[in-house]
């Protein structure tokens, strides 16, 4: 704290015997009594006190500089007029304390060789800055005019903050809207970096934010991780794919991702009924996954490609959906012999479609589709052959026989879209 200015005024007589000696005398002198100081404007000591020899005044300066002072006496200057030069008492930044503070509580005091911990998912804190001296006294008028500032960091990351002088102390804050990046900063050791007229002292803050993710506010589509990239499936089966979205650094984006702005689009065109997609988010920020599932068949090597955007912007790595027929649902009566004999029975050829319409080339393939497999399947576009009625259903065993019908695996046309039936046995 600046020194308070004290001036003593000791009246004397035409004879040089002071006033105070004679009873009451000062106490009445002292009505006609004023101390002025000047710094470009006329302004007044404070009268104190009255002693048994002199009359007291002071004044307190708050603001450096020289100052002539003068005392008059019934309107007239008396005695000489006294220079006093005010001066900051000089700040001991080593000396001087940082407190953190939350919610406006209690001021808690951090070290410069000791950690804060602060749980940064929970709280918010704000900081006040005292100075103190050489001597340790703490120091409450201070050169406002002075340069003053405040950064935290973080490895390489560096966050300006915001000083205001306060009368006593300075009161450090962090810039408006910087609340939600605080609570999702990660965990570890920061510093704070308080400046006062060039000289600054550095205090380690240790934030207990959540692990594992980036200090980054801001995502980079190129390392985007999702998993599974390739999905093998049966036409009408669910599959989850999870989706994390990286800051450059590779660590988990740890802001919530807006699902309306991530797009899906595919190669085969499908549409939203044979291709159905659902976007869900994920457990953590930055984390969502999408629930896939596809009724259309896809020809081999050829998978229905998915490419993905956000926020317009096209991630660089795509999502391949192989997806084969589901069983054998339908068999559709294509055309076939109207007649043939015991020794030369009849063909019949039949196209093999699953629930969904998709053509079952597996049944072709005799690894997929094991000989001693057998199965109902439900004929559409039923036909008559010389009396005989072909039901509803019929069994198949494929190189083999069963009931009335023989099964040759092999595809009848090139594109493999149907098959024939040899017809054993007939009823007529």
């Amino acid at each position: 704290m600046m020194e308070t200015s004290t001036i003593s005024i000791y009246l004397l007589d035409k004879l040089g015997v002071n006033l105070g000696t004679l009873n009451e005398k000062l106490n009445v002198e002292k009505n006609s009594l004023s101390v002025i100081y000047n710094n470009g404007k006329n302004q007044y000591y404070s009268y104190k006190s009255t002693s048994s020899s002199n009359v007291m005044y002071t004044h307190v300066y708050n603001q450096k500089g020289n100052y002539k002072v003068s005392v008059s006496y019934k309107g007239k200057e008396i005695g000489q007029k006294k220079n006093i030069n005010v001066a900051y008492k000089k700040v001991e930044m080593k000396n001087s304390k940082l407190y953190y503070n939350i919610n406006n509580k209690n001021d808690i005091l951090m070290l410069t060789n000791r950690q804060t911990n602060i749980n940064s998912l929970q709280f918010y804190p704000f900081y006040k800055f005292y100075f103190y001296d050489a001597k340790g006294g703490r120091i409450t008028l201070y050169d406002k005019s002075l340069q003053a500032s405040c950064f935290m960091t973080y490895n390489k990351e560096k966050w300006d903050m915001v000083v205001t002088k306060k009368d006593d102390y300075l009161e450090i804050r962090y810039k408006q809207g910087f609340e939600q990046k605080f609570k999702k900063l990660p965990l570890g050791m920061y510093y704070l970096q308080v400046t006062f007229n060039n000289e600054y002292v550095k205090y380690p803050l240790y934030l207990l934010g959540e692990k594992d993710v980036s200090v980054s506010s801001d995502y980079n589509l190129a390392k985007t991780f999702i998993e599974p990239r390739q999905i093998h499936a049966i036409a009408g089966e669910e599959k989850e794919v999870e989706i994390e979205f990286r800051a450059s650094d590779g660590l988990r984006w740890n802001y919530e991702v807006t699902l309306l702005s991530f797009g899906v689009s595919n190669s085969l065109r499908l549409n939203s009924k044979q291709l159905q997609i659902q976007k869900l988010r994920g457990s953590k920020n930055g984390k969502m996954k999408l629930k896939i599932k596809q009724l259309v068949s896809t020809a081999d090597n050829k998978p229905n490609v998915l490419t993905l955007t956000y926020a317009s912007k096209t991630i660089p790595h795509t999502i391949s959906l192989y997806i084969k027929s589901s069983k054998v649902k339908t068999l559709v009566y294509k055309t076939g012999a109207v007649d043939g004999t015991v020794l030369s029975p009849p063909t019949l050829q039949f196209v093999p479609l699953d629930e969904y319409g998709n053509i079952c080339t597996q049944i072709f393939d005799p690894k997929e589709y094991p000989k001693i497999k057998l199965e109902a399947w439900k004929i559409e576009n039923p036909t008559i052959i010389n009396l005989f009625i072909l039901s509803l259903f019929i069994f198949i065993v494929y190189n083999g026989s069963f009931g009335n019908l023989c099964v040759d695996h092999r595809p009848s046309c090139d594109d493999g879209s149907s098959f024939l039936c040899r017809l054993l046995t007939r009823v007529v």
